[in-house]
């Protein structure tokens, strides 16, 4: 979703005026409390060196006990024209990272931060990182309930919601029931217009791609919101309400940097390309040529050379380790897979569509949250089962492959 995020973190990043007016000491006071503790040395600054982000959308739901990802983007952000790139991918796309087999591109952080919540950052950048093309320098992940606040903080945001949209799902207290029509959101509202896929009410379903587009169009809104006089004077409220459902290993001085640097970033300066694809069930299969023109966007906005396909796999040195990144951009990551010490949790590949594309029938939808990567909190779940398998999977004996271009058609 900043898709969700992107809008959020930009709360941050477009609050530059915060800077100069009384709410400082409340802004400095969030900062503190969402970055680390890590110096930031000058030439790595935000003023100086672009930067690479890893944002997510986290939604924990206390009525399943589990964990969604339902956002996966790369930010470049470059201080010198004061511009950025956003590259979303679908939720559905397929991936198949060395160590693994086959699955969707919303699995792994679930799956890392079961097997261990202090090391999922870091494998995670390395791991998309890797898909992408680039290191990734930072990572951060937003509670959708952060969103909604924030968005209500705000006053609403108004959006063109492009078709009707219903459907309900007791179990987990969905009830998403929006009109077409250019409308004033709540958080709430809003949430579910970037979240809907699926029916279960005889409306029209989306997909993957509509869904990445109507997030861009609220990244768009807050962008604007922010930049008016009532959305400046919230700041204050809408970072506290952001920090709170926030995690990143950003450091709190590079997140100062980062609003001193691009808080006058101009919307016509950021540049959103979802990652369009092809339906081959059970996966979303995206043209080698369109994967690998997101790349190359993204490494031109990072002030990287634009990579030939040999050249995708550059990536982070070290790997494992929360925060870590190669600042010198030029080592190839290697996606350790190791048994994690202590998991206190299990992710599950879960079937939650009724999309007729998909082999399953409507039993199984969860059309509002329509994810596929779930993590449950759990203290006496069995989790032997190895890294890369899926727990129940029919698939359980199926090859690893290397490849990570499964997702790519040929």
């Amino acid at each position: 979703m900043i898709r969700l995020i992107g809008g959020c973190l930009l709360l941050f990043v477009g609050a530059g005026g915060l800077y100069a007016s009384s709410l400082y000491q409340k802004a400095d006071e969030v900062i503190t409390q969402v970055g680390t503790a890590e110096q930031v040395p000058k030439e790595e600054a935000a003023q100086t060196k672009p930067l690479t982000i890893l944002l997510m959308g986290t939604d924990y739901r206390e009525e399943t006990q589990s964990m969604n990802t339902d956002v996966m983007m790369g930010i470049a952000l470059n201080p010198k024209t004061k511009s950025a790139t956003v590259v979303s991918l679908p939720r559905d796309l397929e991936m198949e990272p060395e160590g693994f087999r086959a699955h969707k591109a919303n699995f792994f952080y679930p799956h890392f931060y079961a097997e261990n919540k202090e090391t999922a950052f870091g494998k995670s950048k390395d791991l998309y990182g890797e898909f992408f093309g680039l290191p990734f320098d930072y990572m951060v992940t937003i509670d959708f309930e952060g969103f909604v606040k924030a968005i209500d903080e705000l006053g609403g945001l108004t959006l063109d919601v492009d078709m009707d949209m219903r459907y309900v799902d007791e179990a987990d207290g969905t009830n998403i029931d929006l009109k077409q029509g250019t409308q004033l959101l709540s958080g709430k509202e809003t949430l579910d217009f970037i979240r809907y896929r699926k029916s279960n009410r005889g409306t029209e379903e989306s997909s993957d791609y509509e869904r990445n587009r109507r997030q861009q169009q609220v990244l768009d809104a807050i962008v604007g919101k922010l930049g008016t006089v009532d959305g400046a004077a919230k700041l204050g409220q809408l970072l506290e309400a952001v920090g709170s459902e926030m995690k990143t290993d950003i450091p709190a001085d590079q997140i100062k940097n980062m609003i001193k640097t691009y808080y006058s970033i101009k919307r016509e300066n950021i540049k959103y390309m979802p990652l369009e694809g092809e339906w081959v069930s059970p996966f979303v299969e995206v043209e080698e040529n369109k994967l690998q023109e997101a790349r190359d966007a993204l490494r031109k906005e990072a002030g990287l050379p634009v990579s030939s396909v040999e050249e995708k796999n550059e990536g982070p040195g070290k790997t494992g380790e929360t925060g870590d990144s190669d600042s010198s951009r030029t080592e190839g990551p290697a996606v350790e897979r190791t048994d994690a010490p202590e998991r206190t949790g299990t992710w599950i590949e879960e079937d939650t569509g009724s999309d007729s594309r998909e082999p399953d029938g409507p039993d199984s939808s969860r059309a509002g949250d329509a994810e596929d990567s779930v993590y449950r909190e759990s203290t006496d779940t069995d989790l032997s089962s190895q890294p890369g398998e899926e727990i129940g999977s029919p698939d359980d004996s199926s090859d690893l492959s290397p490849s990570l271009e499964s997702g790519i058609s040929r």
